[in-house]
């Protein structure tokens, strides 16, 4: 849509990606590709370890109202070289958290064709107040800990593959840019001048929670994945 120099676009996407096995190589997942029954396949079939439920995304560029052919400050010279010509434009991303599997941090099940033990579930696990920590949680955290429990030595646990999610993921970089005619470079010559910021509310997008049930720091969460960065930047064309 483009209205008084402001262009801009939004994308909704509603989505579920099922599988037995996601690549521990795939972007932003978690999953170990770890199987508790390797003669079972069927029961490793759950939502991916990608999979992103829902996801709002879009851009906007606006076109600032100042210098020559605009509303305010409308000459041209000196004064247009400096304030005329800039753009101001934005990137957003807002995305549900990717899934992850409590798995116990040791296995006594005997398999010989598995190398994960889930644990037993006991109750959902899903908190509706998750907390971030970097202690050791009990049944606070990202995920109610006391939820999972250890199976008996030479069973396999009943909970199953992804069944719990991590934090949502929210971003927005912004730029300030110009454009620069330089006439002595042919009609194609300019100089773009522009300043980046990533993340510009400096928004922390928690990473995974330790899921390593028995390990003592199950339910914390111990890294980030963006902060806010500014990047100066020149761009000559001709």
């Amino acid at each position: 849509m483009v209205s008084r120099g402001l262009t801009f676009r939004a994308n909704y996407t509603f989505s579920k990606t099922m599988d037995e096995f996601t690549s521990p190589g795939s972007c932003c997942t978690s999953d170990s590709g770890a199987w508790q029954n390797a003669y079972d396949p069927r029961s490793m079939y759950a939502v991916a370890s990608y999979d992103v439920p829902q996801l709002w995304s879009g851009s906007a560029v606006y076109e600032l109202p100042f210098g020559r052919g605009k509303q305010l400050l409308n000459q041209g010279g000196l004064l247009n070289t400096f304030v005329g010509g800039w753009q101001i434009s934005g990137v957003y991303q807002v995305h549900s958290g990717v899934p992850f599997t409590p798995l116990m941090a040791y296995n006594l099940s005997g398999a010989i064709n598995g190398s994960a033990w889930w644990p037993n579930r006991i109750c959902n696990g899903t908190l509706s107040h998750p907390v971030v920590t970097t202690n050791s949680p009990t049944t606070t955290g990202w995920f109610d800990t006391s939820c999972f429990v250890a199976p008996a030595e030479y069973t396999y646990g009943d909970s199953r593959r992804d069944i719990l999610r991590g934090p949502d993921w929210r971003t927005v970089n912004l730029a300030l840019a110009k454009h620069f005619a330089l006439r002595k470079l042919g009609e194609s010559g300019q100089l773009e001048m522009r300043v980046d910021a990533y993340d510009i509310a400096n928004h922390p997008n928690f990473g995974q929670p330790n899921s390593s049930i028995g390990s003592g720091a199950e339910g914390s969460i111990t890294s980030a994945n963006t902060n806010r960065n500014l990047q100066v930047g020149a761009k000559l064309s001709f």
